[in-house]
């Protein structure tokens, strides 16, 4: 499967998770802060969980999920070094997304690529009224909703994921001295 046919996968998927989220057409405006940190909320909470992926441009109706795509207009306004710096701004580390512009059926959609924190969760460091709070944890809840980590099970995985992370940067270090 080539990557274009796995990005073309993840929009016509018929469903959300923790790691695929939807939104419906819009733009990438810093003007419209409340957007932007609407997104950067769920990219805050995908990369403390399994990291994933965003897809801009596919609504949401009462009959499912319906991929209407972007205008011109709202696909020129992603760009990936902006929207970082964005991003930046609000997370602690930082969180460097990719960005993919994929075009399928004469339409056209922004995939946002989400990865996993490396070594230690990312936290929210800036408020935006009743979007962002900081200092806050996000995860994406067994509802595939980004909300403050609020359960203990969502705690312990956070934990546990972290855990794993630093043991295999430690074998990884240990390896490579040993060699």
């Amino acid at each position: 499967m080539t990557i274009s046919k796995e990005l073309i996968t993840l929009i016509l998927r018929p469903y959300e998770s923790k790691e695929h989220e939807f939104k419906g057409p819009m733009a990438w405006h810093g003007a419209d802060k409340k957007a932007c940190c609407e997104l950067v909320k769920d990219i805050l909470a995908m990369a403390n969980t399994k990291g994933g992926f965003i897809i801009i441009g596919v609504e949401e109706t009462g009959n499912g999920f319906i991929p209407s795509g972007l205008t011109s207009e709202q696909l020129t306004s992603f760009q990936p070094e902006e929207i970082n710096r964005f991003i930046q701004r609000y997370a602690e580390p930082p969180i460097n997304t990719t960005l993919s512009k994929v075009d399928h059926d004469g339409k056209s959609f922004v995939i946002i690529n989400i990865p996993q924190f490396s070594n230690i969760p990312h936290i929210c460091k800036i408020n935006y009224p009743d979007v962002l709070t900081k200092p806050t944890l996000y995860v994406r809840t067994d509802n595939n909703e980004s909300a403050p980590i609020a359960t203990t099970s969502d705690f312990h995985a956070l934990i546990e994921s972290a855990i794993v992370k630093r043991e295999q940067s430690l074998l990884t270090a240990i390896r490579s001295v040993l060699k």
